[in-house]
């Protein structure tokens, strides 16, 4: 077996560089993901234990992917590749007693959170019509992700908004605690607690690890930055592969300068580029790499590649967004009818999920198959995520939300306020929830209704069978679960028509179980649990099936398809106007551009509509600047705008002389501020970026240094623009999402960007 066969110059050096800190700067399509597996498959075949190599990716597919590699190179060999998740699991189910909490702790979804936030909230009285529990959710996970604590977010909370979350977080993370849980950002936050807080742990796993390999390293945040530089600093041995042009998560805490000041945290560092593409055709590689060459916050490299020129990338101009839709519905029919390509070969990207509406339709009259990204994932579904509450309960008994929802469905006659004195009663003498459901008067719960007990009493019998036995094959205990709680009766009497559905999805989940106990023979109901809460929809994608994929330009990342439409190329929508009024990052929105022309293999679409409708009113948006950022000579225009009133065999770069303007919203038809001809262009390059890099642990910027105009990151409102700084010693800000807020530059710690 030879590893090293038939690797570039670059990749021979990516992978035999093994010892020490390494930077792999990898562009698109240029082998990256082989470099890493052939990477971890030469360390063992130079003597490396396997179990001293941590491999850490973003995907469970991607994980996947490369475990099925090196088994097939190295069988039975135990070389850990996870995902940042599943490693902060993998470590917390062996080292949280040291947090003060159990082994056998229940992992929280999104969902799973904003029921314990539902519940805080009618507990302190907390308006959801002043404060929404999704958005109290989402402000905690994002301070969670930045390193921000409740203590930190109360501190900073000065709006009365913030200061109703402030509450919500502390009584949150209380209760995750009473519960013995866990939501996803814990998964991360606890091993950075854990590390700086327990020396010996951390002096454990960095003497367990002397090899680490963190790829997509430009999506790392605060916490995962962390938690690599703790785990690296004894042996030095960290390679990060990555490509700052394709860093487009800001909006989740993702940190750019991770990646860009690898070098400063790492001097000895050695970098190497790889900017060979082996994907795309040569007018796609040079449209993305003249478009990316515009951003300033990146790595210097230069995209090519050895492949032939290719077709030349279409300009599709449409009237509005069902046109839009049905041009390019009619577009791939062609292509499939001209050069035979199936429906799985097909891609169509767009900024935000509202474009897609349009674009089923436009299928659909076409009877052309396709599957969009973003619907309900199977372990989202509601009779999925009722037997898994049942399961989950066997093995926490202390899990809030899994006894709540157990009580649902069937319907047990159990109501909110009997559900709130058993939790009450448990926190309090530190019992299990089932305890308490089992003895209520011993608890000192009275005046249940009848109904009521001899519910609870029907289901501590039913936990305390199933725990006589033990929980293997998983396929049983799932079975038993389902029969003995009345769940599979409720199903089969339903008059619900969705039940019949429901009741197959539940086979379904039966079959999952039974297909991993054969993969993993070893497999137990917590191991089978954990992997199935930490299962992505982007883990779900089938990438096999023979249908047309629609996605968000966010969900196309590590993505490849033969055909490519990259929809609403207008200013407005791509870029979003978010960018534009300086709420966003430009060069974040220009990478995003740059990931969806980099899925292209072979075909590329770039589309537009003249008008648009959003939120309810049409709009005439100009055409995007990416447009004009792609060199003219490697596209063509197709201009079906106006009905007889094409360009003709005009050159794109005639039709886009002066086509850029402000863009606007409908007026009155007589005042046309719409006009592809006469309009002055934009400034050339981009109107906003991230300033120097700077490493995240640095304190923030000193007050001093900071003036009108620049963009500042705030630990609870995130990235605003400083509007005044007056002579008292506050500033004004305008926040994303929050709009303009007044603060003392002496607690704002406002950080520059």
């Amino acid at each position: 077996m030879n590893l090293l066969a038939d690797l570039n110059a670059e990749q021979l050096q990516a992978v035999t560089c093994i010892n020490g800190p390494l930077l792999v700067v990898a562009g698109p399509g240029s082998g990256k993901t082989r470099v890493i597996t052939t990477r971890v498959a030469y360390m063992i075949d130079q003597g490396i234990k396997p179990w001293q190599i941590l491999a850490m990716t973003f995907t469970n597919k991607a994980a996947g992917e490369m475990k099925h590699r090196l088994e097939q190179w190295f069988p039975g060999g135990e070389a850990q590749v996870s995902t940042f998740h599943s490693f902060g699991a993998w470590l917390l189910r062996r080292e949280i007693e040291a947090l003060g909490m159990g082994r056998d702790f229940t992992i929280y979804d999104t969902d799973d959170r904003t029921s314990v936030i539902r519940r805080i909230m009618r507990e302190k009285q907390i308006d959801a019509a002043f404060v929404s529990a999704q958005a109290a959710g989402h402000l905690i996970s994002d301070s969670k992700n930045r390193g921000i604590s409740a203590a930190d977010f109360a501190a900073g909370a000065y709006d009365p908004k913030l200061k109703a979350v402030a509450e919500i977080f502390a009584a949150y993370e209380i209760a995750l605690g009473q519960s013995n849980a866990l939501d996803f950002d814990d998964l991360l936050t606890k091993p950075l607690a854990l590390f700086r807080g327990h020396a010996q742990v951390l002096a454990k796993y960095q003497q367990r690890f002397s090899h680490i390999l963190i790829d997509e390293y430009q999506d790392t945040n605060a916490i995962q930055y962390g938690l690599a530089k703790l785990l690296a600093a004894a042996s030095r041995n960290l390679c990060v592969t990555g490509d700052p042009d394709q860093s487009i998560y800001s909006w989740r805490g993702a940190d750019i300068r991770n990646i860009l000041n690898f070098e400063v945290d790492f001097p000895e560092a050695r970098t190497v580029v790889l900017g060979r593409n082996y994907r795309s055709t040569r007018n796609i590689v040079r449209a993305a790499d003249a478009l990316v060459q515009r951003n300033l916050s990146r790595k210097q490299k230069h995209l090519h590649t050895d492949n032939e020129d290719g077709a030349r990338i279409t300009v599709l101009k449409c009237q509005d967004q069902t046109h839009e839709a049905r041009s390019i519905a009619e577009s791939i029919e062609k292509l499939i009818q001209q050069e035979h390509l199936q429906h799985g070969e097909f891609a169509v990207f767009f900024r935000t999920n509202a474009q897609s509406r349009v674009l089923e339709q436009a299928l659909r009259e076409r009877s052309l198959a396709y599957q969009i990204m973003g619907a309900v994932s199977f372990y989202q579904r509601q009779e999925i995520k009722d037997v898994l509450a049942y399961l989950r309960l066997l093995l926490n008994p202390r899990d809030t939300v899994s006894f709540a929802r157990i009580m649902e469905r069937p319907a047990r006659g159990v109501g909110e306020g009997t559900l709130a004195k058993i939790i009450e009663a448990a926190n309090g003498a530190n019992a299990s929830l089932l305890d308490v459901a089992a003895d209520l008067k011993a608890f000192g719960i009275s005046r249940v209704q009848a109904r009521a007990s001899k519910a609870l009493g029907e289901i501590t019998d039913m936990y305390a069978r199933l725990l006589l036995k033990p929980l293997f094959p998983i396929e049983d205990v799932i079975r038993a679960v389902v029969v003995e709680s009345g769940y599979e009766h409720m199903l089969r009497t339903d008059v619900d028509p969705r039940s019949e559905e429901r009741l197959e999805n539940v086979q379904e989940l039966l079959s999952d179980a039974r297909t991993r106990q054969l993969e993993q023979p070893e497999i137990d109901l917590r191991t089978w649990l954990e992997q199935v809460a930490l299962v992505s929809d982007t883990d779900k994608l089938d990438m096999t099936g023979d249908t047309i994929k629609l996605m968000t330009l966010h969900s196309a990342k590590g993505l490849e398809f033969n055909a490519v439409y990259l929809t609403g190329m207008e200013e407005n929508v791509l870029p979003h106007s978010r960018s534009l009024q300086g709420e966003g990052d430009l060069e974040e929105e220009r990478r995003l551009c740059y990931v969806g022309i980099t899925r292209a293999r072979k075909h590329l679409c770039l589309s537009l509509a003249r008008h648009r409708e959003a939120f309810g009113r049409s709009q005439r948006n100009a055409p995007s600047r990416f447009l004009q950022e792609v060199p003219t000579e490697l596209t063509v225009v197709d201009d079906r705008a106006a009905a007889g009133q094409g360009f003709g065999g005009q050159d794109f770069a005639q039709w886009f002389t002066g086509s850029l303007a402000k863009p606007v919203t409908r007026q009155d038809d007589n005042d046309d501020p719409f006009n592809f001809d006469d309009a002055p262009p934009l400034e050339d390059g981009p109107a906003d970026h991230l300033a120097a890099p700077r490493a995240p642990d640095i304190n923030p910027s000193d007050p001093g240094h900071l003036t009108t105009g620049d963009r500042v990151r705030h630990g609870v409102f995130g990235i605003g623009r400083i509007l005044e700084i007056n002579g008292t010693g506050r500033v004004k800000v305008h926040f994303q999402g929050w709009g303009e807020k007044s603060l003392a530059l002496e607690f704002a710690k406002l950080e520059k960007m």
